[in-house]
């Protein structure tokens, strides 16, 4: 299979560098960021060590050899010599796949295929690693018309790159598409609560009880979800109202493509509806076993605000809930539980109820901040500076800053608490009402 990747070219065309003679670089792995010069670039990819003599370096509109000015006379004759002066991109195949013929040849048709029509281009094959790679620079400005060469999409050269490798009988990259952020891909590799493992269960649990998509539709529908599971979808969808973008089903894992849901569907038994009526009776009785005595006493405030919130959340205390009975207005903050539970050490170690105390203590950490500035300042102007001690007063400063953080987290969160507490409220009241109907 062929991966490709392409970055754009800053800095000076009259800075000639000799890149191809510096030993230290010619055996090591660059960096994108060292090509910081168009001849920079030119001399990496045209190395005669790499290519075998120049053997598999070819230009397209332009001369290899005299790349480098032909590429200046363009910029000149537009007048379009700042900004980005280059693209610089690279094609690489896998251990075996190809011959050096046929990684150059491929390489060329990539390049005319996406610049052919009006930019230079040099194309040069590297030999020197177990995987042989293309590598490509392209001049920014059009030699036809001086309109700047825009950096295409991943998505765009990755798909050319894919049918061109088809042409040839080489495997491809499939899933192409938009990423993740790296948290996010993180927390759903080690099982943390994510909006995707959140709705994973759901469907699960509603699956066990569903024997077709009318019934699993519905099911997911009071747990607070809107599905897309029209026959004509490549990918069925599943979201919450407050969601920007759905999920695909099919990031959850093979077992959930439309054809594998179906299937579970069928196989279910009509059997398997009586299991709703029977967790409902068992859930009555835990609560029923569960209810204690007396009067608590009430913590009302901040805390108070904190304690009932992260209760409806079910973790305080530790309640055997699963995240999708969790309100939907809620769900979304059981993803920053972390957050929350800082926050609640906070108030509950300096006993904080309401926000003119929260402001009180801020003002404290930000008067101790100043002294202890002052005390690092004193302590580094004297000869033979303890370093221990400035290390100390610098890990404690550092400790009071993120409690001014969470003091600010307080206040723009308990604010977002109370409405969402309000919308908590309002959704049982409409079920409720709906029941006397």
């Amino acid at each position: 299979m062929a991966v490709t990747k392409i970055w754009s070219v800053r800095g000076r065309l009259d800075h000639p560098i000799d890149y191809a003679i510096n030993p230290e670089k010619t055996n090591a792995k660059l960096a994108e960021k060292e090509l910081d010069s168009l001849e920079d670039v030119m001399n990496y990819t045209v190395n005669e060590e790499k290519t075998e003599k120049k053997f598999y370096v070819s230009g397209i509109n332009c001369n290899p050899a005299i790349a480098r000015q032909q590429f200046q006379t363009v910029k000149a004759q537009f007048g379009k010599e700042g900004g980005i002066i280059a693209y610089h991109g690279y094609q690489s195949f896998a251990e075996g796949e190809v011959t050096p013929q046929q990684a150059h040849e491929i390489g060329m048709e990539l390049a005319k295929a996406i610049w052919g029509e009006g930019y230079q281009v040099i194309v040069a094959t590297h030999l020197n690693t177990k995987c042989l790679h293309n590598h490509f620079v392209v001049n920014s400005v059009s030699f036809l018309d001086g309109k700047r060469c825009r950096q295409k999409q991943w998505t765009d050269i990755s798909k050319i790159n894919d049918e061109i490798c088809r042409k040839y009988q080489l495997d491809v990259v499939e899933g192409h598409g938009r990423g993740i952020p790296y948290q996010l891909a993180k927390a759903e590799r080690e099982g943390a609560l994510t909006r995707l493992n959140i709705a994973k269960v759901a469907i699960d649990d509603a699956l066990s009880v569903s024997c077709n998509l009318r019934e699993l539709r519905y099911h997911l529908s009071t747990m607070g979800y809107i599905c897309q599971f029209d026959e004509n979808r490549k990918y069925w969808t599943i979201r919450q109202e407050e969601w920007k973008r759905p999920i695909r089903l099919i990031r959850m894992g093979e077992e959930y493509s439309n054809d594998n849901i179906r299937k579970r569907l069928r196989d279910n038994t009509p059997e398997v509806r009586k299991g709703i009526v029977y967790r409902d009776i068992r859930k009555c009785r835990r609560r029923s076993h569960t209810m204690k005595k007396g009067k608590s006493r009430k913590i009302s405030g901040l805390r108070g605000l904190y304690y009932h919130y992260c209760y409806l959340l079910g973790y305080m205390p530790k309640r055997n809930m699963k995240p999708y009975q969790v309100s939907p207005a809620l769900r979304d903050d059981l993803i920053k539980l972390n957050e929350i539970s800082k926050e609640v050490r906070l108030l509950q170690e300096h006993r904080i109820d309401d926000l003119q105390q929260l402001f009180d203590y801020r003002k404290n950490c930000n008067e101790r901040i100043f002294e202890i500035r002052a005390q690092i300042k004193n302590a580094q102007s004297k000869k033979g500076a303890d370093k221990t001690e400035i290390g100390l007063l610098k890990g404690e400063l550092k400790k009071l800053r993120f409690q001014i953080i969470l003091c600010d987290r307080i206040t723009r969160r308990s604010q977002q608490m109370n409405e969402k507490l309000q919308q908590v409220c309002e959704e049982q009241n409409r079920k409720r009402e709906e029941l006397i109907k």
